[in-house]
């Protein structure tokens, strides 16, 4: 059969629409495919209704879970146009995980799951259930059912006699409207071929809406602002070519193969002597680690003054960084007499302050159109 006949809700006399049709035709409201080609939507969690399946930990920490209330639309796996089964959960439900091995830990997941005597077996029904994953020394979560949703991991260490929400790990798909967007992480974006042209994603843990030009090959994100601000409203003076911090930024989590800018406002500097000069400059570290004077110099500014007591021309110190995965960007802004024998005052004040600011430009679009003369 190519065509499926009759079309969803048609009334004509004698007319048949059979659970595997109307499944298929519902699940058309929601946005993407369970894979590449399938003509089985992709479903998922509800994250609007109830208490959208979360599984907990029991009250006092026991061999058990507690899956919460919600809804979902679970894929069918046992055929290419199975569909997509709705399915609710009204209570709390406890599930029971079994004893721990006593040296080895493992995985299990923790699934609601449907059984359609349709396609395999002799039972219609849903249920959520704990598939018991294989003791390891470095365990795998076990295969879910046919037909069902995972919606956490749970690490059973060994010789454990309890399991807290530390050992569990949300694993649902949220549900998405077809033309809506998708929520994930950078790790469990939508696979290419599942997803149309122009589909929005919102990775929880990179904070990005990205979208896609070519069905989820690739991704692409537009700039997300200013991610990091200080100020300062207070003078710095100095004397020294010892390099004094201004402000410093620790630990601002950055995404790779992403542009960022790290600038100033604009920076003016009062000279006791005319001729003196001051260097402003940006240093950075992108392994966790505290930046100093002595870490490595991505920018600089000279300032200089021309007359006696009068304000140095100002200047913006602005600089770009590519990031790499696995970076944590922290900022060191400081500055130092460069030139000449005197005292240079930083200017800062409430009505004047100096700033620094980290900003998300967007994805780095590489050096393709660029020729260097």
């Amino acid at each position: 059969m190519t065509e499926y006949n009759p079309p969803g809700w048609l009334q004509n006399s004698g007319s048949t629409n059979t659970a595997q049709q109307l499944r298929s035709y519902v699940q058309t409201l929601s946005a993407g495919a369970i894979s590449s080609g399938t003509l089985t939507g992709r479903g998922g969690v509800n994250m609007s209704i109830g208490n959208k399946l979360l599984v907990t930990q029991t009250g006092s920490p026991s061999m058990a879970v507690i899956v919460k209330s919600g809804c979902a639309m679970i894929p069918g796996s046992e055929a290419g146009s199975q569909g997509c089964y709705e399915v609710q959960n009204d209570a709390d439900v406890t599930l029971s995980i079994t004893a721990a091995h006593p040296t080895l830990p493992r995985i299990d997941i923790v699934c609601f799951k449907v059984q359609d005597a349709a396609f395999s077996g002799v039972t219609n029904s849903c249920s959520l259930v704990v598939v018991a994953g294989t003791p390891a020394g470095s365990p795998v979560a076990p295969s879910a059912p046919a037909n069902s949703l995972v919606l956490a991991n749970v690490a059973v260490a060994a010789a454990a006699a309890s399991i807290v929400n530390a050992n569990i790990t949300d694993k649902r798909v949220q549900l998405a409207a077809v033309g809506g967007i998708i929520v994930c992480t950078s790790t469990t974006r939508p696979a290419a071929g599942t997803i149309p042209i122009g589909q929005a994603i919102y990775e929880t843990d990179t904070n990005l809406l990205r979208t896609t030009p070519d069905g989820g090959t690739t991704w692409s994100g537009g700039p997300k602002g200013l991610i990091a601000r200080s100020r300062r409203t207070t003078n710095q003076t100095s004397n020294s070519a010892t390099e004094q911090g201004v402000i410093r930024f620790d630990d601002i989590p950055v995404v790779g193969g992403r542009v960022y800018a790290i600038y100033t406002s604009t920076l003016n500097m009062t000279p006791s002597v005319s001729g003196l000069t001051a260097e402003a400059r940006l240093r950075i570290t992108t392994d966790g680690s505290t930046p100093t004077n002595a870490s490595t110099q991505v920018g600089d500014l000279l300032l200089e003054a021309t007359a006696t007591f009068v304000p140095a021309n100002g200047g913006v110190l602005r600089t770009l960084y590519i990031a790499s995965p696995g970076d944590v960007l922290s900022v060191f802004f400081g500055w130092v007499l460069a030139g000449g024998t005197g005292t240079v005052t930083l200017n800062g004040s409430s009505t004047k302050p100096v700033d620094l600011y980290v900003e998300d430009l967007g994805v780095d679009p590489g050096t393709g159109f660029a020729t260097i003369l």
